[in-house]
This record gives C-alpha cells, sequence and structure tokens, in this order.
C-alpha cells in the first residue's frame, strides 16, 4: 500500500470515527435532557414524594459525568470522570452516609490540578493526541459540561456536527477551505452555546431555530462569494453566533 493510501485509509477510518462519536454524542444528550424533563414533571406535579428531588439533586451530576465520558475524549473524559466524583461524594453526604462540609473538599482541587497536569504531559509525548479536527475535513464534537477553543486548519473542509450541553465552544474557521462549493454545519446547544468565526471569504446561511436561545448572524456579506457555509440546528436555552474575524 503505498503511503498516500495509507494516509486516506486512515483518514476516512478518523471521519468514520468522529461521526459515529457525534452521533453517540447527541443521543446521550438527549437522553439525559429528556430524562431531567420527565423528573421536573413529575416534581412540578406532585407525583415525586416531597424533598426527593432535593435530596437526590447530586446524581443529576453523576449522569453527566458518565455521560460526558462516555462521548468524550482526552480531557473532557476526565473533566466527567470529577463530576462523577463529585456527584457521588455530595450525594453520599445528603444521604447521611459521610458527614462533611464543602469545605473539606478543598483537596479535591489539587487532584485535579495534578490529574490535569498528568494528562497534558502524557498527551504531549503522544503525537496521537492531537486533534483530528486540526487535519481532517469532517469536525464533529460533543461538549457535556466541558468546552473548547479549536482552530480548524484543512483545505477541504466538509462541515460536521457540534452538540454542547451545559457547554460551550468556539471553532475558528478562518484557515479553512470548503472542498466544494457549499457545506452544512449542524449545531445543537442546550443550556450553552458558542461561536463559529469564518473567513471573510465565505457567504453564511443561518438556519438554527432558537427555542428560548438565538442563532445570531454576525457575519458580513462578501462582495464575491464562491463558499457557502449552512449552518443548522437547534439552541435551546443556549445561543450561537457566527461572524467573521474582528
Amino acid at each position: 500500500m503505498s503511503p498516500d493510501s495509507d494516509l486516506n485509509t486512515k483518514r476516512e477510518a478518523a471521519i468514520a470515527e468522529g461521526l459515529a462519536e457525534a452521533r453517540r454524542g447527541a443521543v446521550v444528550a438527549a437522553l439525559v435532557i429528556i430524562a431531567i424533563g420527565v423528573i421536573l414533571l413529575l416534581n412540578q406535579i406532585g407525583v415525586l414524594p416531597p424533598g426527593l428531588l432535593f435530596t437526590f439533586w447530586p446524581s443529576l451530576l453523576i449522569v453527566f459525568g458518565l455521560g460526558q465520558m462516555l462521548v468524550s475524549q482526552g480531557w473532557q473524559r476526565l473533566s466527567g470522570g470529577g463530576l462523577v466524583l463529585a456527584g457521588a461524594l455530595i450525594q453520599l453526604h445528603k444521604l447521611g452516609v459521610l458527614r462533611f462540609g464543602l469545605h473539606d473538599l478543598w483537596p479535591l482541587f489539587i487532584i485535579g490540578a495534578g490529574a490535569a497536569l498528568l494528562w497534558n504531559t502524557l498527551k504531549e509525548k503522544s503525537p496521537a493526541s492531537t486533534p483530528r479536527s486540526t487535519f481532517f475535513p469532517e469536525f464533529n464534537s460533543t461538549y457535556i459540561f466541558s468546552g473548547t477553543d479549536r482552530k480548524v486548519d484543512t483545505k477541504n473542509f466538509r462541515g460536521g456536527k457540534i452538540t454542547a450541553v451545559f457547554g460551550g465552544f468556539k471553532i475558528d474557521l478562518t484557515r479553512s477551505d470548503l472542498e466544494g462549493n457549499e457545506a452544512v454545519l449542524q449545531v445543537d446547544a442546550v443550556f450553552g452555546g458558542g461561536e463559529i468565526v469564518v473567513p471573510d471569504t465565505w457567504r453564511v446561511v443561518v438556519e438554527g431555530a432558537g427555542i428560548f436561545g438565538a442563532f445570531e448572524d454576525q457575519t458580513r456579506l462578501p462582495s464575491e462569494a464562491t463558499k457557502t457555509l449552512f449552518v443548522r440546528g437547534a439552541a435551546v436555552f443556549g445561543g450561537v453566533v457566527v461572524r467573521n474575524p474582528r
């Protein structure tokens, strides 16, 4: 197999993996939101015993953390583990299994800082840990209680999918170019949001739906646009902004 064929095979595999990850992340995020909505509805109509929601709210942190660990990679998975740990400790405190005050948990910040430092050190030694979105044409990511500030540098960008649940993002596409004349970027933000920065030469068509949220197009209309990026999706209690470089 030639080097070019091997590289193309790796790229296609990475793209397929990214699509599968984005689909899995969207499913997990949707299920988490539905579950929270059902619990809140049952509490509002008096089905749940009084005080039950107040007692078991730390379990939501565990659910969010597990969801983030399932759909994320790298430091986001590490932060998901932190949410699970924090939720478990607070839940045990609520149930009376452990007795402590919030001021007793400050060493967790030191542990978290050490874990982050260890992860960054190991990451620097591993070329495979370079974000594939920097090189590959599909951008597919899910952020649950987390976020990113990422630059995408590819000359054959094909679009992709971004899901943010209680999370944020900034995606810089100014050094990218579309593979064809059009690409579609699906963005779904629930209690979160972010911004997408596009080149001045791209025409942007925002077709997102805002539900107690909004999609905002702050781009300038180029005089001779040959490339068009369609931004679609939903912003629920969140916001998405598309703009040009300042």
